[in-house]
């Protein structure tokens, strides 16, 4: 297939031949003209070959040849559309509605022969066009051709997402042709999840790749079952197969299905290596048993769990909390007593402190207690500082402690300071915060005015509740 263009005039010789790349000499001879007409004609010869259909009169070779006469410049123009008609069979009026489509399809023959620079010229031409049935697959080439350019490049990437982002509306409903690996990466970084199911399952990748699409997906979902249980029927391996079961066992203990959590849990074990791996996965089936009610098989698993980690201060936690579940408080408070000697963080540390308060003032040692809440507030105060509003909290559980064991006048006292500390967080606190706020007001004047009233000073418990002040700290919200 020679093509030749001499000045102006063209020349164009079609000897069909099946051991030649007739596109590739009309991509070449296009790139060598800059007459418009010309472009257009040798685009539509394009499409037309590479849709493979027949000439318009069936046969399989054509041969036609004008040259120029001296004529106006219009007449010249006629003879370039003349010229394209001989070749293409179709109206001259149909030129320029095609230049979109075979601009488009030049632009993916570049693409295919890696002239990247070329193919983005013709589809930047295109995209000029307006050709709303054409834009989004223009703009999904676009997208695969910057990826291709510079995979790694900062300025390809943003290119990539520019047209991402205009093709976006279309994605679901469209074809998406010729994806490479670099399109998938980047899908499933934009979180298309469908896009990227599509696109794996045309590309015929591992199914590893699935599976993290399917995981990937999953996180943000408001279905995550039906998408973990299809990334598990993908065999995911390793770490990501770990992280499926752990993500499926919480999210079926999320929804109180504890039999099936506890079906999965057991299923994991032989993809798990790591010794953590193993006691966090003891662990968690304890918490399973627990819910379920079977507090002997949990002590027992967590036992597992322990013997693997005997010295993690969160396993020993839980070892000690499920002593309390069964009634052994001795065991469970020593136990928290050593926990409480292993943590470094101040904030871990007061956790410790109340449970211990709790479990004192529930068996009806409302001093030893006290001093448990003691010692909360003293880290607390060290940590957050003096009037932190956790403080106030802390108050009113030593107030009651005070208050079970008519140590009156003590209660009193924390009762006044935890009310000193709500009156300085009010005046900035707004919204849900000041509810919250008013309503440790109101319970620290309401507890004073009930010591009062037992105390037998009925006045000062008329004073403590109605008093001054009243109608700020009682305000309606």
């Amino acid at each position: 297939l020679p093509l030749v263009v001499e000045g102006s005039v063209p020349t164009l010789f079609f000897c069909v031949s099946r051991n030649e790349n007739k596109i590739e000499a009309c991509g070449t001879a296009t790139r060598g003209t800059t007459c418009a007409i010309e472009k257009t004609a040798l685009c539509r010869i394009i499409s037309i070959l590479s849709e493979n259909e027949e000439f318009p009169d069936g046969s399989d070779e054509i041969s036609s040849e004008t040259r120029e006469e001296e004529q106006p410049e219009q007449d010249l123009l006629f003879g370039e559309v003349e010229i394209f008609q001989t070749a293409c069979g179709i109206e001259a009026t149909m030129v320029f509605p095609y230049e979109a489509k075979t601009l488009h399809e030049l632009a993916l023959h570049e693409f295919a022969m890696k002239r990247y620079d070329d193919a983005l010229d013709c589809w930047a031409q295109a995209l000029g066009y307006g050709d709303d049935r054409l834009q989004p697959y223009i703009l999904w080439n676009l997208v695969k051709l910057h990826l291709e350019m510079g995979p790694t490049s900062e300025e390809h990437r943003r290119a990539a997402e520019m047209h991402f982002e205009n093709l976006r509306p279309y994605l679901q409903s469209m074809q998406l042709d010729g994806p490479t690996g670099n399109v998938l990466e980047f899908l499933v970084e934009q979180k298309e999840w469908e896009a990227s199911v599509r696109v794996a399952e045309s590309l015929g990748v591992d199914t590893q790749v699935l599976a993290r699409i399917y995981f990937e997906q999953s996180l943000g979902s408001e279905r995550p079952l039906e998408l973990l249980e299809l990334a598990l029927s993908h065999r995911p391996q390793g770490k990501l197969r770990r992280q499926v079961y752990a993500a499926l066992i919480q999210a079926h203990s999320a929804i109180c299905s504890y039999e099936r959590a506890l079906e999965l849990s057991k299923e994991q074990f032989p993809c798990l290596e790591s010794k953590t791996d193993i006691a966090n996965a003891y662990y968690h089936e304890a918490e399973i048993f627990v819910a379920l009610g079977r507090t002997e098989e949990a002590m027992a698993t967590l036992e597992k769990s322990l013997a693997l980690l005997p010295k993690s201060p969160s396993l020993l936690q839980a070892k000690a909390d499920l002593l309390y579940l069964l009634g052994k408080l001795e065991e469970s408070v020593k136990l928290y007593e050593t926990v409480l000697s292993m943590l470094k963080d101040p904030l871990e540390q007061t956790k410790i402190l109340y449970t211990l308060g709790r479990i004192y003032h529930k068996t009806g040692q409302a001093l030893k207690a006290s001093t448990y809440y003691q010692r909360e507030l003293q880290t607390t105060q060290k940590a957050c500082g003096e009037n932190h509003l956790e403080c106030s909290r802390i108050y009113h559980e030593m107030a009651r402690c005070f208050d079970d064991a008519c140590d009156y006048e003590r209660a009193i006292n924390c009762c006044e300071k935890a009310l000193k500390v709500e009156r300085l967080h009010l005046p900035q606190a707004t919204g849900s915060r000041r509810k919250e706020v008013l309503a440790l007001i109101r319970e620290s004047k309401n507890r004073i005015g009930r010591i009062y009233y037992k105390k037998g000073d009925f006045d000062s418990a008329l004073q403590s509740t109605f008093g001054e002040n009243n109608a700020l700290d009682n305000e309606d919200t």
